[in-house]
């Protein structure tokens, strides 16, 4: 794994930790067993965060909804 010394993040601080926040308390909520992987990679001007686990998954027919606000 590379490191990335000097690496200045600008976010909004309360987006940033309320979107990583919901997606691994998501993540823990439905993995009862397995595990729950978060990924921090820089790439280029980009920093890209990825959280996987191996829970339960959605639905293919409510996979179309995820973005859609009020959808649990």
């Amino acid at each position: 794994m590379a490191s990335a010394p000097g690496l200045q993040l600008r976010t909004d601080f309360d987006r940033l930790y309320s979107a990583l926040n919901n997606l691994l308390m998501n993540a823990l909520k439905f993995t009862h067993s397995g595990r729950v992987d978060l990924t921090v990679e820089v790439d280029g001007d980009a920093v890209l965060v990825e959280v996987r686990d191996t829970g339960i998954g959605i639905p293919v027919e409510h996979v179309r909804h995820i973005f859609e606000p009020f959808r649990q």
